[in-house]
């Protein structure tokens, strides 16, 4: 969907019903966590992350983005590789109470050109 010399963006497999695209932020070099990732890949995917919220906005016509990065497992980290987590959110959407779902190939292809081509312009 997106990519540069530090990181990438790709559409999540995971979604929650009225809350489709959540989108993965993720540096190409390993690091587990935010406290071993150095400060380029950390400006880097921040940037990203900034350029990604803004075009979810235009593309989904959201009315907000949570933006999650989890550390440990109390942290509620359980992926060991440092990314970050983009959601588009309306009010009173009932993110939190939702269940995580699959969201088909097909339908990830179409909204990932649609963000591509928002990140493009």
């Amino acid at each position: 969907m997106a990519n540069d010399s530090l990181c990438y963006a790709v559409i999540s497999l995971g979604q929650k019903p009225g809350n489709p695209v959540s989108v993965l932020v993720v540096p190409h070099l390993h690091h587990e966590n935010l406290y071993a990732l150095p400060d380029a890949p950390l400006a880097a995917t921040a940037v990203m992350v900034k350029r990604v919220a803004v075009a979810m906005r235009q593309v989904l016509g959201c009315e907000g983005i949570t933006v999650a990065q989890h550390n440990e497992p109390a942290g509620g980290q359980d992926v060991w590789h440092y990314h970050v987590h983009l959601h588009p959110r309306h009010v009173g959407d009932g993110f939190a109470e939702a269940k995580w779902i699959n969201m088909p190939l097909d339908e990830r292809a179409r909204y990932a050109a649609q963000l591509r081509a928002a990140l493009a312009s």
